[in-house]
């Protein structure tokens, strides 16, 4: 769900949300990292390809514990995303991957995928959620955000701000769920030959 305004919104009620940042996640900013849960709109974070770029929009949701499991959150051991601890991802949440295989298959190295894709990948499972909150940023056009380390995820833009720019998506092309879940089998397929070989040598 998306604000059309630029003001912070709170919906206390616990709900069943697929997509945002969990509030205590790290986002850098210009000044350094802060916590999700304590941007504002008008406050600046750094993105991947557009530098310090202005919040348009913030959300707060709290999430529901008897979501079905589709809805379950994703945990993401550290570094396996460039996150420098562990991490919790939402499963419709855009995340990027650099993936030779992903310029091979789709002429670009750079793709964004739905976190769920990556359940079972490098240890990647899914998590029963807890009743925390969740915060959803959004900008005049989509954009790409560093979130603990060198992880980044996708956020949104307004869509009539993103509709009037022209710019309805990032500078990196987004997989869905079927191409994502595709990329991913097969970067576990290729990863589970290079193990065998790596035994097979010693």
């Amino acid at each position: 769900m998306l604000w059309i305004n630029k003001a912070r919104m709170d919906d206390t009620s616990a709900a069943v949300v697929a997509e945002g940042l969990y509030a205590l996640t790290p986002v850098a900013t210009p000044q350094g990292w802060v916590r999700a849960g304590s941007l504002v709109a008008g406050a600046e974070v750094m993105t991947f390809d557009g530098g310090p770029t202005r919040i348009a929009s913030v959300s707060t949701h709290r999430l529901d514990p008897r979501a079905p499991r589709a809805a379950w959150p994703l945990q993401v051991p550290m570094e396996v995303l460039g996150n420098t601890e562990p991490a919790v991802l939402l499963p419709e949440q855009g995340v990027m991957l650099d993936s030779d295989l992903a310029e091979d298959m789709y002429g670009e190295p750079f793709v964004t995928v739905p976190a769920a894709a990556l359940e079972g990948w490098r240890g990647i499972i899914r998590v029963p959620p807890l009743a925390q909150t969740v915060v959803k940023l959004a900008f005049d056009t989509p954009a790409l955000i560093y979130a603990g380390g060198d992880m980044i995820v996708v956020c949104p833009g307004l869509p009539m701000l993103s509709l009037a720019h022209g710019d309805l998506g990032t500078s990196v092309p987004p997989l869905g769920p079927a191409a994502a879940r595709h990329l991913v089998g097969c970067m576990m397929a290729a990863e589970a030959q290079e193990r065998a070989r790596h035994d097979m040598a010693g």
